[in-house]
């Protein structure tokens, strides 16, 4: 296989699974929202607050800047959500 080739399957496999993951925890986490808080309205404000200073930071930092630590916000995300459940177990305990 040509060396091109190869890299192009790496790389569009990382993202297919970047976006099947990504858009996965965004559900779960729109889904837990309405369930405990309610209807998704709630979402709405922290939504408005969060894209205005993402492009006010964006704007400081530069785009490639902003993707890493884009990147890196959403891994720690997901990792503090992925034990979510274990932490409420021990309040309930």
């Amino acid at each position: 296989m040509n060396d091109w080739k190869r890299k192009f399957i790496i790389i569009w496999t990382g993202q297919l699974f970047s976006i099947l993951t990504g858009t996965v925890a965004q559900f779960a986490i729109i889904l837990w929202v309405s369930v405990e808080a309610g209807p998704a309205e709630v979402l709405l404000l922290p939504a408005v607050i969060g894209l205005t200073a993402t492009g006010l930071v964006a704007g400081r930092i530069g785009i490639p800047a902003m993707f890493l630590l884009g990147g890196v916000a959403a891994s720690l995300i997901a990792l503090v959500s992925f034990f979510m459940p274990s932490l409420r177990a021990l309040e309930r305990s």
